[in-house]
Protein backbone atom coordinates (compact mmCIF):
# COMPACT_ATOMS: atom_id res chain seq x y z
CA UNK A 1 0.00 0.00 0.00
CA UNK A 2 2.84 2.36 0.90
CA UNK A 3 4.51 1.58 -2.43
CA UNK A 4 1.27 2.26 -4.32
CA UNK A 5 0.88 5.60 -2.52
CA UNK A 6 4.42 6.61 -3.44
CA UNK A 7 3.85 5.59 -7.06
CA UNK A 8 0.61 7.57 -7.22
CA UNK A 9 2.29 10.65 -5.75
CA UNK A 10 5.15 10.32 -8.22
CA UNK A 11 2.74 10.07 -11.16
CA UNK A 12 0.88 13.16 -9.94
CA UNK A 13 4.14 15.10 -9.61
CA UNK A 14 5.25 13.95 -13.06
CA UNK A 15 1.97 15.08 -14.65
CA UNK A 16 2.22 18.48 -12.96
CA UNK A 17 5.81 18.96 -14.12
CA UNK A 18 4.89 17.81 -17.63
CA UNK A 19 2.03 20.32 -17.83
CA UNK A 20 4.26 23.10 -16.54
CA UNK A 21 6.91 22.26 -19.14
CA UNK A 22 4.28 22.20 -21.90
CA UNK A 23 2.87 25.60 -20.90
CA UNK A 24 6.36 27.10 -20.70
CA UNK A 25 7.28 25.68 -24.10
CA UNK A 26 4.06 27.01 -25.64
CA UNK A 27 4.70 30.51 -24.28
CA UNK A 28 8.25 30.43 -25.63
CA UNK A 29 7.05 29.34 -29.07
CA UNK A 30 4.00 31.59 -29.46
CA UNK A 31 4.89 34.44 -27.14
CA UNK A 32 2.77 35.39 -24.13
CA UNK A 33 0.60 37.83 -26.07
CA UNK A 34 -0.51 35.17 -28.56
CA UNK A 35 -0.73 32.18 -26.21
CA UNK A 36 -4.44 32.75 -25.54
CA UNK A 37 -6.75 32.84 -22.50
CA UNK A 38 -6.75 29.08 -21.88
CA UNK A 39 -3.01 29.05 -21.34
CA UNK A 40 -3.02 32.35 -19.42
CA UNK A 41 -5.48 30.88 -16.91
CA UNK A 42 -3.11 27.99 -16.23
CA UNK A 43 -0.71 30.49 -14.63
CA UNK A 44 -3.24 32.12 -12.29
CA UNK A 45 -2.59 31.58 -8.55
CA UNK A 46 0.97 30.49 -9.26
CA UNK A 47 4.24 32.16 -8.37
CA UNK A 48 5.87 33.12 -11.65
CA UNK A 49 8.89 34.83 -13.11
CA UNK A 50 8.23 37.20 -16.00
CA UNK A 51 10.95 38.10 -18.45
CA UNK A 52 10.18 41.51 -19.93
CA UNK A 53 13.49 42.60 -21.37
CA UNK A 54 17.09 41.62 -21.84
CA UNK A 55 18.02 42.28 -18.22
CA UNK A 56 14.63 42.78 -16.57
CA UNK A 57 12.38 40.30 -14.82
CA UNK A 58 9.57 40.41 -12.27
CA UNK A 59 8.47 37.77 -9.78
CA UNK A 60 5.26 37.38 -7.84
CA UNK A 61 1.97 35.55 -7.48
CA UNK A 62 -0.02 35.87 -10.69
CA UNK A 63 -3.37 37.28 -9.59
CA UNK A 64 -5.12 37.69 -12.93
CA UNK A 65 -4.61 38.34 -16.64
CA UNK A 66 -6.50 40.95 -18.64
CA UNK A 67 -8.31 39.02 -21.41
CA UNK A 68 -7.91 41.84 -23.94
CA UNK A 69 -4.36 43.12 -23.46
CA UNK A 70 -2.83 40.00 -21.81
CA UNK A 71 -1.47 42.31 -19.10
CA UNK A 72 -0.39 40.47 -15.96
CA UNK A 73 -1.12 41.45 -12.36
CA UNK A 74 1.49 40.24 -9.88
CA UNK A 75 1.11 40.29 -6.09
CA UNK A 76 3.88 40.01 -3.52
CA UNK A 77 2.84 39.59 0.11
CA UNK A 78 4.76 41.31 2.89
CA UNK A 79 4.43 41.47 6.65
CA UNK A 80 2.84 44.92 6.56
CA UNK A 81 0.69 44.47 3.46
CA UNK A 82 1.26 43.66 -0.18
CA UNK A 83 2.61 45.21 -3.36
CA UNK A 84 0.91 44.89 -6.72
CA UNK A 85 2.62 45.21 -10.08
CA UNK A 86 0.93 45.40 -13.48
CA UNK A 87 3.03 44.28 -16.45
CA UNK A 88 1.70 45.09 -19.91
CA UNK A 89 1.07 42.01 -22.01
CA UNK A 90 3.04 43.20 -25.04
CA UNK A 91 6.16 43.53 -22.86
CA UNK A 92 6.10 39.94 -21.56
CA UNK A 93 8.60 37.74 -23.38
CA UNK A 94 8.51 34.63 -21.22
CA UNK A 95 6.64 33.29 -18.17
CA UNK A 96 8.09 30.60 -15.92
CA UNK A 97 6.13 28.95 -13.10
CA UNK A 98 8.18 28.89 -9.90
CA UNK A 99 5.70 27.58 -7.34
CA UNK A 100 2.15 26.30 -6.96
CA UNK A 101 -0.03 28.05 -4.37
CA UNK A 102 -1.12 26.35 -1.17
CA UNK A 103 -4.74 26.75 0.05
CA UNK A 104 -3.83 29.71 2.30
CA UNK A 105 -2.10 31.64 -0.49
CA UNK A 106 -4.90 30.86 -2.95
CA UNK A 107 -7.43 32.29 -0.48
CA UNK A 108 -5.38 35.46 0.03
CA UNK A 109 -5.24 35.93 -3.73
CA UNK A 110 -8.98 35.33 -4.04
CA UNK A 111 -9.69 38.06 -1.48
CA UNK A 112 -7.75 40.53 -3.64
CA UNK A 113 -10.34 40.11 -6.39
CA UNK A 114 -13.35 40.88 -4.20
CA UNK A 115 -14.71 44.38 -4.88
CA UNK A 116 -15.07 46.74 -1.94
CA UNK A 117 -18.53 46.68 -0.41
CA UNK A 118 -20.49 49.81 0.32
CA UNK A 119 -20.40 49.06 4.04
CA UNK A 120 -16.59 49.04 4.01
CA UNK A 121 -16.45 52.60 2.66
CA UNK A 122 -16.97 55.61 4.89
CA UNK A 123 -19.41 58.38 3.86
CA UNK A 124 -16.56 60.69 2.87
CA UNK A 125 -15.13 58.10 0.47
CA UNK A 126 -18.56 57.40 -1.03
CA UNK A 127 -19.13 61.13 -1.51
CA UNK A 128 -15.72 61.48 -3.17
CA UNK A 129 -16.51 58.62 -5.54
CA UNK A 130 -19.96 59.98 -6.36
CA UNK A 131 -18.63 63.45 -7.17
CA UNK A 132 -15.76 61.98 -9.17
CA UNK A 133 -18.15 60.03 -11.40
CA UNK A 134 -20.52 63.03 -11.56
CA UNK A 135 -17.79 65.38 -12.80
CA UNK A 136 -16.40 62.79 -15.21
CA UNK A 137 -19.80 62.33 -16.84
CA UNK A 138 -20.28 66.10 -17.05
CA UNK A 139 -16.88 66.48 -18.73
CA UNK A 140 -18.04 63.98 -21.33
CA UNK A 141 -21.26 65.98 -21.92
CA UNK A 142 -23.50 63.36 -20.34
CA UNK A 143 -26.63 64.78 -18.64
CA UNK A 144 -26.37 63.67 -15.01
CA UNK A 145 -27.96 64.75 -11.74
CA UNK A 146 -27.76 63.70 -8.10
CA UNK A 147 -30.70 61.79 -6.67
CA UNK A 148 -29.96 61.30 -2.99
CA UNK A 149 -27.03 58.89 -2.75
CA UNK A 150 -27.39 57.81 -6.37
CA UNK A 151 -26.80 59.44 -9.75
CA UNK A 152 -29.38 59.68 -12.54
CA UNK A 153 -28.20 59.79 -16.14
CA UNK A 154 -30.48 61.18 -18.86
CA UNK A 155 -33.49 59.96 -16.90
CA UNK A 156 -32.75 56.46 -18.15
CA UNK A 157 -29.97 55.09 -15.95
CA UNK A 158 -29.18 55.00 -12.23
CA UNK A 159 -25.73 54.63 -10.68
CA UNK A 160 -25.80 53.29 -7.14
CA UNK A 161 -23.05 53.37 -4.52
CA UNK A 162 -20.15 52.66 -4.68
CA UNK A 163 -20.46 53.99 -8.26
CA UNK A 164 -18.62 51.31 -10.23
CA UNK A 165 -19.51 50.17 -13.77
CA UNK A 166 -21.38 47.18 -12.34
CA UNK A 167 -23.45 49.54 -10.15
CA UNK A 168 -25.21 50.99 -13.21
CA UNK A 169 -28.87 50.03 -13.69
CA UNK A 170 -30.85 50.63 -16.87
CA UNK A 171 -33.26 48.85 -19.19
CA UNK A 172 -31.62 50.62 -22.15
CA UNK A 173 -28.67 48.43 -23.11
CA UNK A 174 -27.10 51.04 -25.39
CA UNK A 175 -27.01 53.69 -22.66
CA UNK A 176 -25.89 51.11 -20.10
CA UNK A 177 -22.93 50.01 -22.24
CA UNK A 178 -21.89 53.59 -22.98
CA UNK A 179 -21.95 54.76 -19.36
CA UNK A 180 -20.16 51.65 -18.12
CA UNK A 181 -17.40 52.22 -20.68
CA UNK A 182 -17.11 55.85 -19.60
CA UNK A 183 -16.78 54.93 -15.93
CA UNK A 184 -14.14 52.32 -16.74
CA UNK A 185 -12.13 54.95 -18.60
CA UNK A 186 -12.31 57.43 -15.71
CA UNK A 187 -8.86 58.53 -14.50
CA UNK A 188 -8.52 57.47 -10.88
CA UNK A 189 -6.53 59.26 -8.23
CA UNK A 190 -3.95 56.85 -6.84
CA UNK A 191 -3.96 56.68 -3.06
CA UNK A 192 -2.54 54.34 -0.47
CA UNK A 193 -5.06 51.76 0.73
CA UNK A 194 -4.70 49.86 4.01
CA UNK A 195 -4.02 46.62 2.14
CA UNK A 196 -1.06 48.00 0.21
CA UNK A 197 2.23 49.25 1.54
CA UNK A 198 2.83 51.47 -1.48
CA UNK A 199 1.29 52.81 -4.63
CA UNK A 200 3.67 53.97 -7.31
CA UNK A 201 3.60 54.39 -11.05
CA UNK A 202 6.94 53.30 -12.41
CA UNK A 203 8.36 54.51 -15.72
CA UNK A 204 10.26 52.16 -17.98
CA UNK A 205 10.20 50.52 -21.36
CA UNK A 206 8.71 47.32 -19.99
CA UNK A 207 5.36 48.95 -19.44
CA UNK A 208 5.10 47.76 -15.85
CA UNK A 209 3.39 49.60 -13.03
CA UNK A 210 3.73 48.92 -9.34
CA UNK A 211 0.70 49.75 -7.25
Amino acid sequence: THTNTQASAFRGLYRTQARTFYFHLTVMQRGWLHSGPLLWLQHVDKKVKLKVGKDEEHRGWLLTVDPVSASVVLVNFREDGASVRVVMGHAVEDVEVLQESDPETAERLRLFLLPPTTSSLDPEELSRRRMGVFRWLEQNRVPVEEDGDSLRVAGALTILAPYRPEDCCSSNQIILDRIQRLIRSQPHLHKVDPGFDSIQILPGYSGSQEL
